[in-house]
């Protein structure tokens, strides 16, 4: 988030020092992301060692914890998993919230991926989709529902939004957009559970997915090195889960068979690639409305932030775009 939630830097750091024993830490806010419900720090021990905290509101699945830490067991030295407490713990309860401590990683969010990265991109993917779990992580990690949970909730917000007479400028200004376009909206919503069933009856086979899996959640350390962040709610999905967010980054031909050449074969389902590209752009649509209608807890800066993310959806060449050309076959990237 951009702001910092009601917690002292002081507090924050002695449940590091509780946690992880890192005594005399310091501790940075990182106005970085766009979960509601998390938020970034940057420690750095008396020792001058740095890490990277993540503050989560809320209850945190065991599987954000364990797959990373049994995928990075296995090899894969890309994912960048979170470290246990000094009593073995995976989190560490802070007041309100619970605390995650990871490697800081050195490293930038790439603008454009290189030959080099894109192949790496593709063949972190292969071996996540080709890794067969455990029992331990069959029970932690959901299975795909296909039931799309943005939808019914951007219904929810749009009763909220409709429920009062607005004075802040950009929840005001964020009920007259929706308000012009409740229908749409709407149509959203309702579509993606349609392609959701769709998708459910192609009875695609589920594999680990990281189900977040865009450059965004890329590191390029001073190397070139790929680093993957973010394994807040991995899923057993079909592979398309996680390729969706492989076309957005798609910049042409050259850019998907690099990519093709780190991955192996590939066999793409279009209703599973459209249904993907829905779920998430209804997501994404009820969490920037949520951050503007209903947290009370935060500011102005926040609140233009979800309204500006929330309409820029809908500009020409935007999500809602993106979505409705891949469900119709007319984008659909990486499709044989």
């Amino acid at each position: 988030m951009l702001e910092k939630p009601d917690l002292a830097d002081a507090a924050l750091a002695g449940y590091v020092r509780d946690g992880w024993g890192l005594a005399g830490a310091t501790v940075r806010f990182l106005p970085l992301g766009k979960d509601a419900r998390a938020y970034a720090y940057e420690v750095r021990a008396a020792d001058g060692t740095r890490w990277f905290a993540k503050l989560r509101a809320g209850r945190t699945g065991p599987a954000t914890v364990l797959l990373p830490r049994y995928l990075y067991a296995r090899g894969m030295t890309e994912v960048v998993a979170p470290v246990a407490t000094v009593d073995g713990r995976p989190w560490y309860d802070a007041a309100a919230y619970q605390l995650l401590l990871y490697p800081f990683v050195a490293g930038t969010r790439p603008d454009e991926l290189t030959d080099d990265q894109w192949v790496a991109y593709g063949a972190f993917l292969g071996a996540l989709h080709a890794t067969v779990p455990t029992a331990e992580l069959t029970a932690v990690v959901p299975d795909e529902a296909y039931d799309c949970p943005g939808s019914a909730w951007l219904r929810e917000l749009a009763d909220l939004a409709r429920s009062r007479r607005w004075t802040d400028p950009w929840r005001r200004a964020l009920y007259r957009f929706w308000r012009d376009r409740d229908a749409e909206i709407a149509g959203l919503a309702d579509h993606a559970e349609r392609l959701g069933r769709l998708a459910r009856d192609e009875r695609r086979p589920h594999v680990l997915c990281h189900a977040d899996a865009h450059t965004n959640n890329l590191l390029v350390d001073g190397h070139g090195r790929l680093h993957v962040v973010d394994w807040d709610e991995p899923v057993r999905a079909p592979r398309e889960r996680d390729l969706m967010f492989v076309t957005w980054a798609l910049t042409g031909a050259r850019d998907e068979a690099l990519f093709r050449s780190g991955y192996g074969p590939l066999d793409v389902n279009g209703p599973a690639l459209a249904y993907y590209r829905y779920e998430r752009l209804v997501s994404d649509l009820a969490e920037f409305a949520h951050q503007v209608f209903d947290r009370d807890d935060f500011g102005e800066e926040s609140r233009r932030d979800g309204y500006g993310w929330f309409v820029r959806q809908f500009e020409p060449g935007g999500a809602v775009d993106e979505a409705r050309a891949g469900q119709t076959g007319a984008d659909l990237r990486l499709c044989s």
